[in-house]
Protein backbone atom coordinates (compact mmCIF):
# COMPACT_ATOMS: atom_id res chain seq x y z
CA UNK A 1 0.00 0.00 0.00
CA UNK A 2 1.39 3.33 -0.92
CA UNK A 3 1.39 6.13 1.32
CA UNK A 4 0.66 9.79 0.03
CA UNK A 5 4.08 11.95 -0.47
CA UNK A 6 2.59 15.05 1.40
CA UNK A 7 0.76 14.71 4.46
CA UNK A 8 -3.06 16.87 4.88
CA UNK A 9 -2.41 18.89 7.80
CA UNK A 10 -5.52 21.77 8.90
CA UNK A 11 -5.66 25.07 9.96
CA UNK A 12 -5.65 23.88 13.47
CA UNK A 13 -3.62 21.72 13.53
CA UNK A 14 -0.62 23.89 11.75
CA UNK A 15 -1.75 26.92 14.52
CA UNK A 16 -1.17 24.13 17.14
CA UNK A 17 2.17 22.72 15.91
CA UNK A 18 3.36 27.07 15.51
CA UNK A 19 2.16 27.32 19.25
CA UNK A 20 4.74 24.53 20.35
CA UNK A 21 7.62 26.44 18.64
CA UNK A 22 7.42 28.96 21.50
CA UNK A 23 7.74 28.30 25.42
CA UNK A 24 5.31 28.17 27.53
CA UNK A 25 6.64 30.73 29.49
CA UNK A 26 6.72 33.26 26.09
CA UNK A 27 2.66 32.33 25.46
CA UNK A 28 1.78 32.97 28.91
CA UNK A 29 3.46 36.18 29.15
CA UNK A 30 2.08 37.35 25.99
CA UNK A 31 -1.22 36.00 27.37
CA UNK A 32 -0.54 38.65 30.09
CA UNK A 33 0.09 41.44 28.01
CA UNK A 34 -3.24 41.14 26.24
CA UNK A 35 -5.42 40.32 29.33
CA UNK A 36 -3.75 43.47 30.39
CA UNK A 37 -4.30 45.87 27.71
CA UNK A 38 -7.94 44.54 27.20
CA UNK A 39 -8.45 44.98 31.04
CA UNK A 40 -7.26 48.82 30.49
CA UNK A 41 -9.65 49.01 27.24
CA UNK A 42 -12.82 47.88 29.27
CA UNK A 43 -12.13 50.02 32.39
CA UNK A 44 -11.54 53.18 30.21
CA UNK A 45 -14.92 52.49 28.10
CA UNK A 46 -13.42 51.21 24.94
CA UNK A 47 -13.64 48.48 22.62
CA UNK A 48 -11.79 45.67 23.82
CA UNK A 49 -10.96 44.11 20.63
CA UNK A 50 -7.76 45.99 19.89
CA UNK A 51 -6.29 43.68 17.06
CA UNK A 52 -9.11 44.80 15.14
CA UNK A 53 -8.06 48.81 15.38
CA UNK A 54 -6.99 50.86 12.69
CA UNK A 55 -3.16 51.54 12.73
CA UNK A 56 -3.56 55.05 14.11
CA UNK A 57 -6.35 54.75 16.51
CA UNK A 58 -4.13 51.63 18.04
CA UNK A 59 -1.14 54.06 17.78
CA UNK A 60 -3.31 56.63 20.27
CA UNK A 61 -4.45 53.42 22.39
CA UNK A 62 -0.95 51.83 23.25
CA UNK A 63 0.43 55.77 23.54
CA UNK A 64 -2.29 56.13 26.27
CA UNK A 65 -1.55 52.39 27.55
CA UNK A 66 2.24 52.98 28.10
CA UNK A 67 1.44 55.88 30.13
CA UNK A 68 -1.38 54.89 32.11
CA UNK A 69 -0.86 51.27 32.80
CA UNK A 70 -0.34 50.08 36.52
CA UNK A 71 -1.15 46.96 38.59
CA UNK A 72 -4.39 46.18 39.63
CA UNK A 73 -3.54 47.52 43.38
CA UNK A 74 -2.59 50.67 41.84
CA UNK A 75 1.07 50.98 41.64
CA UNK A 76 3.36 51.27 39.11
CA UNK A 77 5.21 48.18 37.26
CA UNK A 78 9.01 47.86 36.93
CA UNK A 79 10.07 49.17 33.86
CA UNK A 80 11.03 45.33 32.82
CA UNK A 81 7.29 44.52 33.49
CA UNK A 82 6.51 47.65 31.14
CA UNK A 83 8.49 45.96 28.38
CA UNK A 84 7.03 42.76 28.77
CA UNK A 85 3.89 43.93 28.36
CA UNK A 86 4.74 45.69 25.46
CA UNK A 87 7.07 42.81 23.35
CA UNK A 88 3.66 40.49 24.63
CA UNK A 89 1.23 42.98 22.89
CA UNK A 90 3.61 42.59 19.44
CA UNK A 91 4.25 38.91 19.60
CA UNK A 92 -0.11 38.96 19.64
CA UNK A 93 -0.54 41.79 17.26
CA UNK A 94 1.89 40.15 14.64
CA UNK A 95 0.72 36.73 14.88
CA UNK A 96 -3.30 37.87 14.88
CA UNK A 97 -3.02 41.56 12.53
CA UNK A 98 0.98 40.96 11.04
CA UNK A 99 1.48 44.33 12.43
CA UNK A 100 4.54 45.10 13.94
CA UNK A 101 4.52 47.71 16.51
CA UNK A 102 7.91 47.99 17.41
CA UNK A 103 9.08 49.31 13.71
CA UNK A 104 6.41 50.07 11.80
CA UNK A 105 6.30 53.69 11.48
CA UNK A 106 2.53 54.47 11.81
CA UNK A 107 3.39 53.55 15.91
CA UNK A 108 6.29 56.05 16.12
CA UNK A 109 3.87 57.83 18.77
CA UNK A 110 3.43 54.52 20.97
CA UNK A 111 7.06 53.99 20.81
CA UNK A 112 7.66 57.78 22.00
CA UNK A 113 5.48 57.26 24.60
CA UNK A 114 6.80 53.96 25.29
CA UNK A 115 9.99 55.89 26.35
CA UNK A 116 8.73 58.81 28.15
CA UNK A 117 7.24 55.81 30.31
CA UNK A 118 10.40 53.82 30.56
CA UNK A 119 12.26 57.33 31.69
CA UNK A 120 9.66 58.10 34.52
CA UNK A 121 9.71 54.75 35.42
CA UNK A 122 13.88 54.93 35.92
CA UNK A 123 13.01 58.13 37.65
CA UNK A 124 10.74 56.90 40.23
CA UNK A 125 13.45 54.43 41.22
CA UNK A 126 11.36 51.28 39.35
CA UNK A 127 14.04 51.03 36.76
CA UNK A 128 16.80 48.98 38.31
CA UNK A 129 17.51 45.46 38.81
CA UNK A 130 18.30 43.82 41.74
CA UNK A 131 21.96 41.90 42.07
CA UNK A 132 22.65 39.62 44.36
CA UNK A 133 26.22 40.99 46.38
CA UNK A 134 29.54 39.04 45.34
CA UNK A 135 30.62 36.13 47.08
CA UNK A 136 33.64 37.30 49.01
CA UNK A 137 37.24 35.66 48.83
CA UNK A 138 36.74 34.43 52.38
CA UNK A 139 33.36 32.05 51.44
CA UNK A 140 34.62 31.75 48.12
CA UNK A 141 37.59 29.78 49.95
CA UNK A 142 35.37 27.65 52.32
CA UNK A 143 33.02 26.79 49.54
CA UNK A 144 36.29 25.42 47.29
CA UNK A 145 37.23 23.44 50.39
CA UNK A 146 34.25 21.48 51.15
CA UNK A 147 34.13 18.17 49.92
CA UNK A 148 31.05 19.23 47.54
CA UNK A 149 34.02 20.79 45.41
CA UNK A 150 36.35 18.15 46.18
CA UNK A 151 37.93 17.08 42.31
CA UNK A 152 38.59 13.62 43.71
CA UNK A 153 34.66 12.98 42.49
CA UNK A 154 32.51 13.10 39.94
CA UNK A 155 30.05 14.78 41.60
CA UNK A 156 32.47 17.09 43.23
CA UNK A 157 34.08 17.67 40.19
CA UNK A 158 30.52 18.60 38.38
CA UNK A 159 29.93 20.95 41.15
CA UNK A 160 33.22 22.96 40.85
CA UNK A 161 32.81 23.10 37.05
CA UNK A 162 29.45 24.60 37.45
CA UNK A 163 30.38 27.38 40.15
CA UNK A 164 33.67 28.25 37.90
CA UNK A 165 31.24 28.41 34.38
CA UNK A 166 28.56 30.45 36.73
CA UNK A 167 31.32 32.74 38.31
CA UNK A 168 33.65 33.15 35.90
CA UNK A 169 31.59 33.54 32.74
Amino acid sequence: MATKRFASHTGEEIETKKKLLTSANTNKATDVAVKTLRSYLAETGQEVSFEMFPDEHLNQVLAHFYIDVRHETGGHYKSTTLSSLRYGISRFLKEKKNTDILRDSSFKGANVSFGTAMQELKQMGKGEITHYPEINGDDLQKLYNHMLFSSDTPHGLANKVQMDIRLYL
